[in-house]
């Protein structure tokens, strides 16, 4: 609902150029299509950094023991 509340706000703003709301509807497509695959490596990223972090740490207290 707010997505076409979005898109039709758009093609009244640039109703003069016929390309802009084109390229709007494209782009909020594309943030859509982006935005999961942005999230999942994020989370893929602080997995690894984590275990990194923690490895190394775990080697230091089995040392101590």
């Amino acid at each position: 609902m707010a997505k076409n509340g979005w898109i039709r706000t758009s093609e009244i703003l640039f109703s003069n150029r016929s390309g802009c709301s084109l390229l709007e509807q494209y782009w909020s497509n594309w943030i859509m299509v982006i935005t999961p695959i942005a999230c999942s490596m994020v989370v893929t990223v602080v997995t690894v950094i984590r275990v990194e972090l923690t490895a190394p740490v775990m080697d230091v207290v089995r040392d101590r023991d």
